[in-house]
């Protein structure tokens, strides 16, 4: 028969909090599930227990049982029995009862109970949901959990299952167990909440503390708004802080927090507990919170661990990890690198992201600043995605003063929380045109996290090249230049549009155009406009040239300067003559943004060698260009099949149109040995491929760099070999170029 329970309305509500227990026990098949709803403790003892144990069991559809009888058995563990008069198991549906013929269980024996659902006046549908209760078992030994067995015959919809009813406690205790460790930085951090349960009932009492205490270099951050619940028997009961009011009382005091219970109910005969650090209460404690640890300077990367002592000698005087403290922070990374260009304004960056590893490592008034390299300024801050707790506004840049637009600043308003990741979306800056390669962002400031994000490609919109590089005479005039390449890296990077729509290249001072170049597009479908030359300085003479674009094309193109004649004047210095790029530059004739700029700017995107100056002065003189297969040797352009290169910072030439056009030296190479040798004057160098240690007249040398043989031909360090036949070497980083001087 079905046993109508007194309890009922409060066992339905225990029903409805069954999510606290998800996973604890619960076994499903065939739709069927159980979950403990009410696990009390238990104390062994020969007589029957006081509290009930209850569980639900739920069939996600009725429809499971079909029409036919239903069967299950329950079987206590050993140490655990059902006595007669004092024991009894009851089974009864707690929700909406679709119409069973008959719901029960009944005791069969010492260890098992079956339980009975009658359909055979089904089948029915729907979520159905029994209370199975378990009043004055007897446990007479064991300890832990107290789990009972449920088995089925074949065809029955219950499933075979072990679930925990119960907790033995064994002698009178109190146990304390803190909540999973959390990570905490630098900045400190919350803890779980630490839990005291009485074992058996009264064994906690009024007056009773318990203290936990720290380890060095932590201590708990003077706080009144720890929240102290009860539960069990206490439920009902709680404290915050230090309010004498209240039931339970938190202090802190340094590297220890006392809890004080300060009031317990009259009369109760189930155990008890208190866990300190809830957000449970948040009806009663809005501003209630969990114990917070703040960490002392110098203190080293660890497990964070507590001592239990207290008045009650019943307490399990144990330590217990609570956290784990190391360099968690914060990590910075950006997305795919984009590709922007040199010379643009509002080119957008990639996106990059700010991400908390742990709550709290972003705190209230710390300022964050984004610093751009020379050459590159903001020019719109974009926007900042939140997830996690809201710190930090898009709206609250500001330029940091004296930085030339190149860093900007902000504050976090807010601490977090909860672990939060910041995304910075959409944020713009202008490239000089002068700047490429990666395009980085210098991350620093009072928050924990610091470093250097790459979030941009930055590529010359055009490549200048040279062609047929030539030597001309000071003081000369109508003198042939090398032909200038101009050729786009993708299509439309030369510009048409207004404004933005000419070419500038100038020459140095004391040079200038002889006449107008032919200025021819040589491949793709770019169209040109008007050429002209005119002064481009306070300078007299045309030393300036002006291409204006008619239409930018759509695929790639290349224009073509020929012709370029040259007049020297003698004042002009020694040195290549270099054809400048400009960004803004007022010529009186014309002025504004080039076709290679689209905002104001007097940066330059470059030059380009076009011819080299002669004078008596260049006898005994080379230069050798890195990547350059043309070489001048006393100021005539000379060619060679293979170009110079730099390796681990150090200029290599090949040997023979270094020694025998410049230092008239013969070479012998030695291919057992893999060996040059020089001769000259009485010199005689050796060099041994890929080592270091050279010699010059048998006495032996060392050099920071080996000779190599690149492309079948051999590259010796143009330095060491110049200087050991008394020839002095000079590098110009802004050329390119190695000079060699006897």
């Amino acid at each position: 028969m079905i046993k109508t329970n007194k309890k009922l309305s409060l066992l339905l509500v225990l029903a409805m909090l069954m999510t606290m227990f998800v996973g604890a026990g619960t076994a499903s098949a065939a739709g069927i599930t159980y979950s403990p709803l009410n696990v009390p403790t238990y104390e062994t003892k020969n007589s029957p227990q006081t509290e009930d144990a209850t569980i639900l069991i739920k069939a996600a559809d009725a429809i499971v049982f079909g029409d036919k009888k239903h069967i299950a058995t329950v079987t206590l563990p050993s140490g655990t029995e059902f006595v007669t008069p004092g024991s009894e198991v009851t089974l009864e549906v707690i929700s909406t009862d679709p119409g069973f013929k008959e719901v029960n269980a009944v005791i069969k024996s010492s260890k098992t109970a079956d339980l009975y659902v009658d359909a055979t006046n089904g089948p029915f549908n729907g979520e159905v949901r029994f209370l199975l209760t378990f009043s004055g078992l007897v446990v007479k030994s064991g300890s832990g959990d107290l789990k009972v067995d449920f088995s089925a015959p074949a065809g029955s919809a219950f499933n075979f299952a072990k679930t925990e009813i119960a907790y033995i406690g064994g002698t009178s205790s109190i146990s304390v167990k803190a909540g999973l460790p959390k990570k905490i930085g630098e900045n400190g951090g919350y803890i779980n909440g630490i839990t005291i349960s009485e074992s058996v009932p009264g064994v906690l009492k009024e007056g009773d503390t318990i203290t936990f205490k720290l380890e060095n270099g932590f201590t708990w951050k003077d706080t009144t708004r720890i929240v102290a619940a009860g539960g069990w028997a206490f439920e009902g009961y709680n404290g915050m802080g230090a309010s004498v009011s209240h039931d339970f009382n938190v202090t802190i005091s340094g590297r220890e927090l006392v809890l004080t219970i300060r009031n317990l109910p009259d009369y109760r005969n189930s155990a008890g507990r208190i866990v300190i650090g809830t957000d449970e209460l948040k009806d009663i404690y809005p501003t209630g919170v969990f114990p917070f640890i703040e960490i002392d300077d110098g203190t080293r990367y660890g497990d964070i661990k507590i001592s239990v002592s207290s008045s009650n000698s019943n307490v399990e005087i144990n330590t217990h990890g609570i956290a784990s403290f190391g360099d968690f922070g914060i990590s910075l990374r950006a997305a795919m690198t984009k590709e922007v260009m040199s010379g643009r304004s509002n080119q957008e960056l990639s996106n990059f992201f700010i991400k908390e590893e742990i709550a709290y490592s972003i705190k209230e008034g710390q300022t964050i600043y984004f610093e751009l390299p020379e050459g590159v300024k903001w020019a719109g801050y974009g926007t900042i995605e939140i997830d996690g707790t809201d710190v930090i506004s898009a709206g609250g840049y500001t330029p940091v003063s004296g930085s030339n637009g190149r860093k900007i600043k902000n504050v976090f308003t807010a601490t977090t929380s909860k672990p939060t990741s910041l995304a910075f979306k959409n944020m713009k800056v202008n490239i000089e045109p002068w700047f490429d390669g990666p395009l980085d962002i210098t991350v620093s400031g009072t928050v924990d996290v610091s470093g250097t994000i790459t979030v941009a490609e930055a590529l010359k919109p055009v490549e200048f090249t040279v062609e047929g590089t030539t030597n001309v005479s000071v003081g000369a005039m109508d003198q042939k230049a090398g032909d200038i390449i101009i050729t786009e890296a993708e299509a439309g990077a030369i510009q048409s549009k207004a404004d933005h729509n000419q070419l500038f290249i100038t020459l140095p001072a004391g040079v200038t155009f002889s006449s107008k170049p032919t200025v021819e597009v040589i491949s793709g479908d770019l169209d040109l406009g008007e050429v002209k030359i005119g002064s481009a300085s306070s300078a007299t003479g045309d030393n300036g040239l002006l291409i204006n674009i008619d239409y930018s094309g759509i695929k790639k193109s290349a224009i073509k300067i020929s012709d370029i004649y040259l007049t020297l004047d003698r004042t002009v210095p020694h040195g290549i003559v270099l054809a400048k790029f400009e960004g803004v530059k007022d010529f009186g004739w014309a002025d504004g943004s080039t076709a290679l700029v689209d905002f104001n700017t007097a940066e330059s995107i470059g030059s380009i060698g076009i011819a080299t100056t002669t004078t008596g002065s260049l006898l005994g003189t080379a230069s050798f260009v890195i990547g350059s297969k043309t070489f001048l040797v006393e100021g005539t352009s000379e060619s060679m099949d293979v170009a110079p290169f730099i390796k681990d910072d150090r200029s290599f030439v090949p040997v023979r149109y270094l020694a025998e056009n410049m230092l008239g030296a013969t070479v012998v190479w030695n291919e057992a040995a893999q060996q040059v040798i020089l001769k000259n004057g009485g010199v005689e160098v050796v060099l041994t491929i890929g080592s270091k240690t050279y010699t010059v007249n048998g006495v032996e040398k060392t050099a920071d760099v080996a000779p190599v043989i690149v492309d079948s031909r051999t590259f010796l360090p143009a330095r060491y070999v110049a200087e050991a036949f008394g020839a002095a070497v000079v590098w110009e980083e802004t050329t390119q170029t190695v000079r060699i001087q006897k």
